[in-house]
């Protein structure tokens, strides 16, 4: 009984420390919104995560190059070469 207690325990403390964990991660990103709020209309927002792509072998976002002009975004053309991912990357 005193095993499946400390058990208990541990797992109810695990539970805790992932839940203040989430609630770090909402706030934050929360505030990364609100940034990008103040940046650009909520549409154009929805626009740009829509052309996102996350790549979960490296566990990284794909965000395509922006200019943000007057709380829009505009997607430039890329110089020719530039297309892939990879190039995108090493252009950064």
């Amino acid at each position: 009984m005193s095993e499946i207690k400390d058990l208990n325990t541990e797992h109810n403390r695990e539970r805790a420390e992932l839940f203040e964990n989430l609630q770090d991660y909402e706030k934050e990103n929360a505030l990364y919104r609100e940034l990008m709020k103040t940046l650009i209309t909520e549409n154009e927002l929805a626009k740009l995560i829509n052309k996102c792509e996350y790549d979960p072998d490296n566990k990284k976002w794909d965000v395509p190059l922006f200019v943000i002009k007057e709380k829009s975004v505009q997607l430039p053309k890329m110089p020719s070469g530039l297309n892939s991912k990879k190039a995108r990357n090493d252009y950064k």
